[in-house]
C-alpha cells in the first residue's frame, strides 16, 4: 500500500472511530460494555489525528 492510499484510509478510520465513540456514548446506559467501545473509539480518533499531524509536520521540514 503506498502513501496516498494510507493517507486516504486515515480520514475513514477517524470517521469509523468517531462513530464507535458516538454509539458507545449514546447507548452506554443500556449496555455497559459500550462504554469501553466509546473509550476505544475516542482513542482511535486521537491516534489517527495524531498520525496525520505528525505526517504533515514531517512534510514541512
Amino acid at each position: 500500500m503506498n502513501k496516498s492510499q494510507r493517507f486516504l484510509l486515515s480520514p475513514l478510520a477517524i470517521i469509523l472511530s468517531f462513530a464507535l465513540f458516538v454509539i458507545g456514548i449514546l447507548f452506554a446506559e443500556k449496555i455497559p460494555f459500550l462504554t469501553v467501545l466509546g473509550i476505544l473509539g475516542l482513542s482511535g480518533v486521537y491516534y489517527f489525528v495524531f498520525r496525520i499531524v505528525k505526517r504533515s509536520s514531517k512534510a514541512e521540514h
